[in-house]
């Protein structure tokens, strides 16, 4: 503050509006930078349909998505020497920086159905099918530094050229299936399939993976022996079993074993080992039941649908270290897990309000899970992936890290003393030896993925022609690092707890004083209720729709993340760190925004 203060009193009129935000500097320090990002995208289709006989159906889909994306920030060569002050001198030159990105996925999608009557009470369809999906990624970048004077901005007109790189990637995926569905007297029905599938990102050792599924659906209330002892108020009822497997494809390129380009020696070109590969890994494969029912009551003026289910995923893809005598360095994919997840799957909607003029829904959806690891390939109990660890008897992707229970404040250091720690029995040791090294073990401290999640919804009708809707959701039972406030405090050093120890829990301060070896702080409570959207839809008239040749048409406005009802100390608990890799930080990312959109619906 006191550097920005001189600036300022150095060079008036420069920098003296400062944010406030970490290491911030003026705002007309990054007026200079020039940062876009473009993006077209194109989605289209287009649907097929061959019918040669009554009971025999064709269709064919075929559809394309294709996006192209082009990032640019360039920084001019800087004329002003305050701003040259600010930037440095050799990033004062300027600098250019551009990268494009295109995806394309094309899907090819057909169905045929066969239909029957085999009797009055006897019914059959037969469902036989093909899947193709097709997903291409581009990447091209390029980075120019230091422009000789002012005017020149392109990347060929920079001194220095330190990066070009091009990239590719295609995953493609084929798949049959075929299913038959039996209906007796159209209550009781019984589904059998199986499929399929291909996949260019499996080993080389695996060909065709085989799906199978079955389910039972009997609506008791069309039952003539139930209708009897069936009571008024409940309309309909309908018991559900179903059992199916599924896979999960591994990520592109992970089966294959890879070199990394280099320069050699006398600057020849030359490659070495980057990642070893595996030849076997093949799919998460995925095997459920679900059991459940749909309840109808008062004229289905309120309903209940329940599902429980059963999941345990096989061969589960997790990256394993490998031996260094391998010549590969760091960790390979490989099929090492068995997972299991169970939970319950629940909604209840209810019709309060039915007039001419005015009607209220309502809807309230809970679901919950329970996961655990069960087993790991190779005798493994634990396979650790930074703070985040799989281990048997805990959800997977759980974080484990020491956790600080109690310490004591030493006003002639200014440090945490006699720190103690979690033992992961229910007491506590030493969080450090007597040459300051962590020996604490590493104890569960949450899981990463909720353990419980729903939503409320209502809807009013009113005026015979508007709609308000609103739809407010939670997740909780699950922690997310907040690594804006361990960069800040750990890092950095520049929170209160930094500027004034003796204020600060001495739990806290034990944490902050080490390079980062401690730090449960961080990992906090995610837990958060959303005020998701409120909508108003109005539609207009027929007779005027259909002076503008159309069917129907309505107008809404609608108003998207709201307000958010949370203890999570970051910037926001939906927010993930690159995509949402292990420990789902959120540095560097933007929150849920706030929208505001306006459409028009017209059908013809």
């Amino acid at each position: 503050a006191n550097l920005a203060d001189n600036r300022c009193t150095i060079s008036p009129g420069y920098g003296c509006d400062f944010w406030g935000g970490f290491r911030s500097g003026p705002p007309e320090y990054t007026d200079q930078m020039r940062i876009t990002q473009g993006i077209d995208r194109f989605t289209g289709s287009v649907q097929m349909t061959y019918d040669p006989v009554a009971w025999l159906s064709n269709r064919l889909t075929i559809g394309t998505d294709v996006t192209q994306e082009a990032n640019l920030e360039i920084l001019p060569f800087q004329t002003d020497p305050v701003y040259r002050y600010f930037w440095g001198e050799t990033t004062g030159n300027g600098y250019h920086y551009e990268t494009r990105r295109d995806q394309t996925f094309n899907t090819f999608d057909y169905v045929g159905t066969a239909d029957f009557d085999v009797s009055e009470s006897l019914t059959s369809s037969t469902s036989f099918g093909a899947q193709y999906y097709q997903r291409h990624i581009e990447f091209l970048g390029a980075q120019g530094n230091e422009f000789a004077g002012p005017g020149l901005t392109t990347i060929d007109a920079a001194a220095l050229k330190p990066y070009a790189g091009s990239d590719y990637l295609d995953n493609n995926t084929l798949g049959f299936y075929l299913q038959e569905v039996v209906g007796w007297k159209d209550r009781l029905f019984l589904t059998g399939a199986v499929r399929v599938d291909n996949n260019s990102a499996f080993g080389s050792e695996l060909d065709f993976v085989t799906y199978p599924k079955a389910s039972l659906s009997w609506v008791l209330t069309e039952e003539p022996m139930f209708q009897q002892a069936v009571p008024d108020f409940l309309s309909a009822f309908k018991l559900r079993l179903a059992y199916g497997q599924s896979g999960s494809q591994p990520e592109a390129l992970s089966a294959l074993r890879t070199f990394e380009p280099i320069t050699g020696p006398g600057g020849t070109p030359a490659v070495t080992p980057s990642q070893l590969g595996n030849p076997e890994l093949g799919p998460e494969r995925g095997e459920e039941i679900e059991a459940g029912f749909d309840a109808g009551f008062l004229d289905d003026r309120i309903g209940l649908n329940f599902t429980y289910y059963h999941t345990r995923t096989k061969d589960g893809i997790l990256l394993r270290p490998i031996a260094p005598s391998t010549g590969y360095p760091g960790s390979r994919w490989v099929n090492a897990g068995q997972i299991l997840n169970t939970g319950i799957e629940a909604m209840l909607r209810a019709n309060l309000v039915n007039s001419d003029r005015f009607n209220w829904d309502m809807h309230f959806s809970l679901a919950t899970n329970e996961g655990k690891v069960e087993k790991l390939a190779g005798g493994d109990t634990t396979i650790i992936t930074g703070s985040t660890q799989y281990r048997i008897g805990y959800a997977p992707n759980s974080f484990f890290r020491e956790r600080v229970v109690s310490a004591e404040y030493d006003p002639a250091t200014g440090r945490a003393i006699n720190a103690m720690c979690a033992d992961g029995a229910g007491g506590s040791t030493p969080c450090f030896n007597e040459l300051g090294q962590v020996i604490a073990p590493r104890v569960y401290l949450g899981r990463t993925t909720p353990g419980v999640m729903g939503s409320i919804g209502s809807s009013f009708r009113f005026f015979d022609r508007f709609t308000l809707n609103a739809l407010v959701d939670f997740k909780s039972d699950y922690m997310k690092t907040n690594n804006n406030a361990r960069a800040r405090c750990q890092i950095f050093l520049t929170c209160l707890a930094n500027v004034y120890p003796e204020d600060a829990d001495p739990k806290l301060l034990a944490q902050l004083q080490t390079s980062g070896t401690l730090r449960d702080f961080a990992i906090q409570d995610a837990s958060f209720t959303r005020l998701r959207e409120v909508s108003l839809t109005y539609d207009v008239p027929t007779d005027l729709a259909g002076r503008m040749g159309a069917r129907a048409l309505s107008v809404n406005v609608a108003a998207r993340n709201i307000h958010i009802w949370t203890d999570y100390g970051g910037l926001d608990p939906e927010a993930t760190f690159l995509s949402g890799s292990p420990g789902f930080m959120e540095q560097s990312q933007i929150p849920q925004l706030l929208q505001l959109v306006a459409s028009v619906n017209v059908n013809f």
